[in-house]
């Protein structure tokens, strides 16, 4: 009978406990992040109170994903989501309102003052000639007006650092000073980095080049390096016929320096593009696979898309 009655309390607290908040009065909150480079602005801001945990490991596609129990637990336990956005992770949305429905969440797409680009889905950028791109791709299924890949623009980052110093606050006052002092520090950060970047990029601006996909349009604006045309209309679309001899054209066109592809893809098409000509092959990685999680990624993610541009279009 003591058993059965110990057993009833326990239920009970279990039940209490599943109702209370996460985050008690006193204590860190817990954080996930969607992918690297957003977990590591996260973790700047909680560097020294906390460490935020990152749903998507290295390599994982971010359009299509199913996760795995632990990923699930993560946004059960949490008590603050830092996603980008349901373009980039549209099956991300489903799981918050199921998984985290209590948890509260910064959309990084939907802070006031994150710039915006337009998706470009041609394969020569800036044409208007749908005739150049009206093959089997499915254009017209692209499913977005502006371009995901916020994170590439420093300024951008920055005021998701600044939000997120604010949501901080709110769910930890205790350590509210903190987090608005570690946010100044990384917009200071953010800010060398961009001057640095600028340094490195600007004598490469008259290098016309193409990309593997539409995914750098944020870094090209923000450091006025604009590619010429992206060889796929997304990471998951192969090219068409048609395509390829309008990015072939364009190539002749423009006298194109480099056509990047991405660690994640086979360079097939890139040989294409390339063989039997002196245009050169790079490689850019928008979400630093390669690179180790947590505070120093964003930084090492942009210096390397950087040196990337540099050592293909250098002259």
């Amino acid at each position: 009978m003591k058993r059965l009655r110990l057993i009833k309390l326990w239920a009970l607290a279990a039940v209490v406990a599943g109702l209370a908040p996460v985050a008690q009065a006193g204590s860190v909150p817990r954080v996930v992040a969607d992918i690297a480079p957003v977990h590591s602005l996260v973790a700047q801001v909680m560097d020294g109170v906390g460490m935020p945990e990152l749903l998507l490991q290295a390599g994982a596609s971010p359009h299509d994903y199913s996760m795995k129990p632990s990923e699930a637990r993560m946004l059960e336990q949490a008590d603050l989501v830092v996603w980008t956005g349901p373009v980039l992770t549209p099956w991300l949305q489903g799981a918050m309102a199921t998984l985290a429905s209590d948890a509260a969440s910064v959309t990084f797409s939907d802070i006031d003052g994150v710039t915006l680009l337009p998706f470009r889905a041609d394969a020569r950028f800036g044409s208007r000639d749908d005739d150049a791109h009206g093959d089997d791709e499915g254009q017209e299924d692209a499913g977005q007006w502006w371009d995901p890949h916020i994170w590439l623009d420093p300024q951008n980052a920055a005021v998701l650092v600044s939000e997120l110093a604010g949501a901080l606050s709110k769910l930890d006052p205790d350590n509210a000073a903190r987090y608005q002092s570690n946010a100044q520090t990384t917009r200071d950060r953010l800010a060398l980095l961009e001057s640095d970047i600028t340094a490195v990029v600007s004598p490469l601006r008259t290098r016309p080049f193409v990309v593997f996909h539409d995914a750098y349009h944020y870094f090209e604006a923000r450091f006025e390096i604009p590619a010429s045309g992206a060889v796929s209309l997304s990471d998951a679309v192969k090219p068409g016929a048609l395509r390829i001899r309008e990015l072939q054209k364009l190539i002749a066109d423009l006298g194109v320096v480099c056509v990047f592809a991405e660690p994640q893809f086979e360079p097939k098409l890139q040989r294409r593009l390339t063989e039997g000509t002196e245009v050169r092959s790079g490689i850019l990685d928008p979400v630093g696979a390669g690179i180790e999680p947590g505070k120093g990624h964003y930084e090492q993610l942009l210096r390397a898309m950087a040196s990337g541009f540099s050592d293909c279009l250098k002259p």
